[in-house]
């Protein structure tokens, strides 16, 4: 209903394009070792091999739970398959 009303579109390959914290468009996948010091300093417990960072900000993300869960909502939201909603 949201989406008719105030004509939302959404592309599957632009999910979670932005940075949730500044909005910024772009981000840098970080090497393994980059990877592993992150998540040491973040003190990540999950066995995570895959880190990007922000290039606006430098936040750091991976795909965790909240991130399958997000797909999901969003699936749901634009009457989609979870599988349909990119994921890189």
């Amino acid at each position: 209903e949201i989406v008719d009303n105030f004509g939302l579109s959404f592309s599957p390959k632009r999910f979670m394009a932005r940075c949730s914290k500044c909005n910024a468009s772009s981000y840098k996948r970080l090497t393994e070792e980059e990877g592993e010091r992150k998540r040491q300093e973040l003190n990540i417990q999950t066995h995570v091999t895959k880190f990007y960072m922000c290039n606006g900000c430098s936040q750091v993300f991976w795909k965790g739970p909240k991130y399958n869960s997000a797909r999901g909502q969003i699936a749901s939201v634009m009457k989609l398959q979870q599988e349909e909603v990119y994921d890189a």
